[in-house]
């Protein structure tokens, strides 16, 4: 018996690959090898155990070059052989990994990671829903008397509602002589000035508030003063805010550190730094305070809670301005490049290769001749095959079996009746007997004798003559063992040297000048934005405000996941909440609910907007909780939540991709707090996640969401177009928002006339901007959208779509993936075309801005813009297969780094024998970050004993935006090992 194969041969001169460089690891032997790979499909005879192949793919740097003949580039000629094979390849379990490559310190260590474990290519993807929160008003806390605070970095759950009676309000002015202008000897000043590059504001207050109370509120209130009405008293303004408690250990005798010309920084040590981004502007006795953003409120709250704390102890405020502006101008060299002046010269002459004869065969006699035609193999006959006889079927001796009586007929007993009662007007009755009903009777049962043996003469059988085979005639051939000819060396006459043309003299850059230099700084905006507001020693200083009780007491949190791709009616198997740690180890209860609504708004600062959510009925119980540390990888897991989130899917307007919030109560004994979404501390971006399996078989038939994600084909899908229209770009690298800017989506797979449940657009930034600014989303009103026609005028004047959609843009940070507003209705209204079909393109443009939002365009392979839809359809088993889920990871393979061979095959044996995840629990350790990003860690379904951490701003395991190179497996992570059987095949 024989395998059926498919081989795979090398044409580059590396260790591998049409499709891959491509890896076998032959366990059976104990070796891991690079070579061409042969595969072989399971002969279900000789070992029922489908075979594991796991494709190791060459994404190093030198596959974006094209091969030495010539031709597309490696990685894309790779991507697209190994798309045919998937699309082939039957009855095979199938994995893949790539290289992951970075260097440290001159030494390379890399391996890589499985970006996807071995699996049956046609099983359905295993129904994993992970979500997390994504923005600041996904979670809060809410206050005792109803208060909603937002964007706090850090949320203590301590729960349940109380009566905010005995709060109490502390307002506290700056000490005399502690405000300070950094590198300035001024104190005191009847104007505090904010934003200045060359200085700084600093507070000291004495707060009398005690230890453990629980801070409400807190914040500071500035009054506008008087400025002199010039623009930079409103141009954008981001601060950086400062704290730290003046008695803390560390400085115990530091109370005159601010003292007339000392400077802020003068040996401190801040212990919490917050972003004030968007300072509004201060006009002449308006109070202004950035407690929306609740920075102050951490600071009071994070101070009180210290073993130290004392009442009356200080805390001290620093604001300055943010060096957020990205400076890359040009420092020197920065005109055009200086000219030379080449005089006619004659290029050398091209060399030929000589002219030279065919060879001539020097032994005449023997071997210059062809070899003979021999007999190789003789002619046979085969024997004869012999063949069965051909017999009559069986004929019955003594049928049909004889028909006897099986059951005697009876005559059944008679049935007694009720007596007919009436009553007799004194109490009693007068009774009237019936007769019993006599039964029919039963008659004889005949039937076949069960006892009944047939017997069968013997077959008549007549005998077959045998097949004769055809004769193998003889295999002929040129005799092997006729010597090869010798040859003479051949005679060469040689060509001249072709002589190019004179070359005339000319202008060109001179190649010995030197090359321009740009900054990469990191500093202070170009704008001279200012604030001006009253200082010590006025009427209106600028105050603390605090609102607290003197004890801790609970509160209410919400934790809101935006998309949740569970179907309606699905059996949950499991949800769990998981948590970035921050600190705590008291006793502590918690009960865990989810808001009882099929779309759960997000939270606002609506006094009581958690509250008043309605509540599931089921909750769980979350007692005896371990402790929580405050380390970068400490993570926690809430008890399992099913029976709260199928309730939630079990509702009938429920469909899979609309977002779900737990509201968390309990009692006030204990407490345990976590890092938000807003937590921008180095290790920030550990955000809630929620993770949800389900039973796909219950799920059949309940409304579903499918995602579609699309990104710019290339430069002619996206154009710019300024505001007077006169002018039209398609070729630029730089989408600017002071444009019109048109997005053209090609493919878009939603059928005609589907539910949109959620859309919008994700871009990369290019540049630092302080948001607010708004701008316009339409869609184009056509059917299928052609390319962007290249006349000047276009984008203004195309028809558009009545449905639009307004985006506030959030502040705009360099290389930060940035989500656009709901635009659902747009697209909406496109689907809903009579005549949209799947697959038709769709187009976006979006209005011009006031200021310049710079994002990367269409020529940028990894930070194109995208568009993200999902719509509703009932839900289906296999609707995405292994196979799917394969071509969509080898689609967004990107070529990076160098070649680590041994590590990638030494991960790769580590995965098949069920050891360590290494190479895959990052990202790299490189401290170049940028590069970090184009890496991956290991899939969640190839390990167990870790927890798979995305960063904030990084949304899809499989994206390369910059935020995602902290992207890390936590715990202690162990490969599962996709061997299932002793004899089994593993490629």
């Amino acid at each position: 018996m024989s395998s059926s194969i498919f081989w795979v041969k090398s044409i580059w001169n590396r260790f591998l690959v049409t499709f891959a460089t491509a890896s076998y690891i032959l366990l059976s032997a104990g070796l891991v090898q690079a070579d061409d790979t042969e595969i072989y499909v399971a002969n279900a005879l000789i070992n029922p155990s489908q075979p594991n192949i796991l494709f190791v793919m060459d994404t190093s740097g030198s596959m974006n070059l094209p091969p030495s003949s010539g031709g597309a580039r490696k990685i894309d000629q790779m991507k697209s052989a190994l798309t045919s094979l998937l699309d082939s390849l039957q009855g095979v379990n199938v994995g893949l990994m790539r290289f992951t490559a970075y260097q440290t310190q001159n030494v390379f260590e890399a391996g890589g990671p499985v970006l996807y474990p071995v699996k049956d290519i046609d099983a359905g993807v295993d129904p994993l829903v992970i979500a997390q929160v994504n923005q600041s008003s996904d979670d809060g806390i809410e206050t005792p008397f109803g208060g909603v605070r937002l964007g706090d970095s850090r949320i203590t759950m301590v729960n349940d509602y109380v009566d905010c009676a005995g709060c109490r309000v502390t307002t506290v002015e700056p000490l005399s002589g502690a405000d300070n202008i950094l590198y300035g000897t001024s104190t005191n000043q009847a104007v505090a000035v904010l934003g200045d590059n060359d200085n700084a504001l600093s507070l000291r207050y004495q707060v009398n508030v005690p230890k453990d109370a629980r801070i409400f509120s807190a914040k500071i209130v500035f009054t506008g003063a008087p400025n002199d009405s010039s623009a930079k008293y409103s141009e954008p303004l981001n601060l950086d805010l400062w704290w730290q408690r003046a008695n803390y250990p560390s400085y115990p005798n530091d109370a005159d550190e601010f003292n007339n010309g000392t400077s802020i920084d003068s040996g401190r040590s801040f212990h919490g730094h917050r972003n004030w981004y968007n300072v509004p502007v201060f006009n002449n006795g308006a109070t202004i305070n950035e407690d929306a953003q609740g920075h102050v409120t951490w600071a009071l709250d994070w101070s009180t809670d210290k073993s130290q704390w004392q009442s009356g102890d200080h805390l001290v405020f620093k604001f300055q301005r943010k060096k957020d502006y990205h400076d890359t101008s040009c420092t020197a060299n920065c005109g055009p490049t200086p000219q030379i002046w080449v005089p006619d010269y004659q290029p050398p002459g091209i060399p030929q290769p000589d002219n030279c004869a065919a060879p001539v065969c020097t032994n005449l006699v023997t071997n210059c001749a062809p070899a003979p035609i021999i007999v190789l193999t003789p002619g046979y006959q085969p024997a004869d095959i012999p063949q069965p006889d051909l017999c009559d079927p069986p004929v019955c001796n003594n049928c049909p079996a004889p028909v006897i009586l099986l059951v005697p007929g009876y005559q059944p007993p008679p049935i007694p009746q009720p007596d007919t009662c009436i009553s007799d007007g004194e109490g009693g009755q007068i009774c009237t007997p019936n007769p019993d009903i006599i039964p029919a009777f039963v008659p004889d049962q005949y039937g076949p004798d069960p006892a009944f043996v047939p017997s069968y003469n013997p077959p008549v059988c007549t005998p077959q003559p045998p097949v004769t085979p055809p004769y193998v005639p003889d295999v002929t051939g040129p005799d092997p063992t006729w010597p090869a000819p010798t040859y003479a060396a051949p005679v060469c006459t040689p060509v001249p040297d072709i002589i190019p043309p004179i070359v005339p003299g000319h202008w060109e850059d001179d190649p010995n000048a030197p090359a321009p230099v740009y900054n990469d700084i990191w500093t202070y905006p170009p704008n001279a934005a200012l604030r001006n507001a009253y200082g010590v020693g006025t009427a209106n200083p600028p105050r603390l405000e605090i609102v607290w009780l003197p004890n801790k007491s609970d509160q209410t949190i919400a934790i809101r996941f935006d998309e949740v791709h569970v179907p309606q009616g699905a059996t949950i198997t499991s949800a769990f909440l998981d948590f970035s740690t921050e600190g705590y180890s008291s006793s502590s209860s918690l009960d865990v609910y989810a808001e009882k609504s099929v779309n759960s708004p997000t939270l606002t600062t609506t006094n009581f907007d958690i509250s008043s959510r309605p509540l599931t009925s089921n909750h769980t119980n979350w007692d005896n909780i371990v402790t929580w540390g405050s380390g970068v990888t400490d993570r926690k897991t809430s008890p399992n939540l099913k029976d709260v989130v199928e309730e939630v899917v079990g509702q009938a307007g429920w469909c899979a991709g609309k977002p779900m919030t737990f509201i968390i109560k309990g009692d006030s004994t204990g407490k345990r707090r976590f890092r938000t979404w807003d937590n921008n501390r180095t290790e920030y971006g550990y955000m809630p996640k929620l993770r949800i399996r389900y039973d796909e078989n219950s799920a059949v038939g309940g409304c579903n969401s499918t995602k579609v994600v699309s990104k710019i084909a290339n430069n002619n899908d996206d154009a710019e177009e300024n505001t007077t229209s006169t002018g039209y770009n398609t070729n630029s690298s730089t989408l600017d928002s002071t444009n019109y800017i048109g997005l053209r989506f090609q493919n878009i797979a939603i059928p005609q006339g589907a539910t949109i449940t959620s859309a919008y657009i994700r871009m990369t930034s290019r540049g630092n901007r302080s948001g607010g600014q708004i701008r316009t989303i339409r869609g184009l009103a056509v059917d299928d959208a052609p390319p962007w026609v290249a006349q000047a005028g276009f984008l203004v004047s195309a028809p558009k779509t009545t449905a639009s959609s307004s985006w506030t843009h959030p502040y705009w940070s360099y290389l930060k993936a940035l989500r656009s507003s709901d635009i659902s209705n747009v697209i909406q209204e496109i689907v809903g075309r009579g005549g949209w079909t799947s697959g038709n393109s769709l187009a976006l443009i979006l209005d011009p801005t006031g200021s310049n939002y710079k994002a990367y365009a269409g020529n940028d392979s990894l930070r194109k813009p995208e568009l993200v839809v999902s719509y509703s359809a009932p839900f289906q088993l296999g609707t995405r297969t292994v196979r799917d889920e394969l071509k969509y990871l080898v689609a967004g393979l990107n070529a990076q780094g160098a070649t680590p061979i041994s590590g990638a095959l030494g991960e790769a044996s580590r995965y098949y024998r069920g050891g360590d995840v290494y190479y895959g629990q990052n990202r790299g350790f490189a401290t170049n970050d940028i590069q970090r990003r184009y890496y991956r860690t290991s899939h969640p379904d190839s390990f167990t004993g870790g927890t798979d951490v995305l960063p904030h701003g990084c949304y899809d395991r499989e994206s390369s935006v910059y935020q995602c190179h902290g992207e890390e497996i936590t715990g202690n992570p162990t490969y599962v090992s996709p061997i299932t059987d002793i004899c089994q095949t593993n490629n």
